[in-house]
């Protein structure tokens, strides 16, 4: 077993080596082989990133998630904008049947209502909400119709 400082060590690295993540503003801590993270990240795709880092160490038993979403200043946006970053960025995506999805805002948090028929299309949908800067959570009541397209094949409807 790694000693604390060997895993901090090691969560750093990985950290640093993950191009998806910005370090800067971020502190780890290891305590008994548990990871704390500290700090801020940009988006929430970063934050599940790091989480998913930390946690892939092999020594580490628990990883404690402190980090905040804070947007860089040229993300910060009102509710109106960052509704309408979620709107485009769903209506580029083939994949999402942008006619029965319902995207709102409050306070940065982003609740998804309407259906899809594919689990890959709920998938993408999500992906591309976490990547938005400004987006604090997302809170996704879009439900799936059918099984999954096993062959990956399915078209969406808009």
């Amino acid at each position: 077993m790694a000693t604390d400082a060997e895993i901090l060590s090691q969560v750093m690295a990985a950290l640093a080596r993950d191009g998806g993540v910005e370090t800067t503003a971020i502190r780890v801590s290891v305590i008994d082989a548990i990871a704390k993270l500290n700090g801020h990240v940009g988006t929430l795709l970063e934050k599940r990133a790091a989480q998913r880092i930390a946690a892939g160490i092999p020594d580490v038993r628990a990883v404690i998630d402190d980090l905040m979403i804070e947007p860089t200043d040229r993300a910060l946006a009102a509710d109106e904008i960052l509704a309408e970053r979620a709107y485009e960025r769903l209506a580029a995506n083939p994949s999402v049947p942008l006619d029965r999805i319902h995207v709102s805002v409050r306070g940065g948090m982003l609740t998804v209502r309407g259906d899809v028929d594919h689990r890959y299309q709920w998938q993408s949908l999500q992906t591309d909400l976490e990547s938005l800067e400004g987006v604090r959570g997302i809170c996704n009541e879009v439900s799936t119709i059918s099984q999954p397209d096993p062959a990956g094949l399915g078209k969406a409807r808009r």
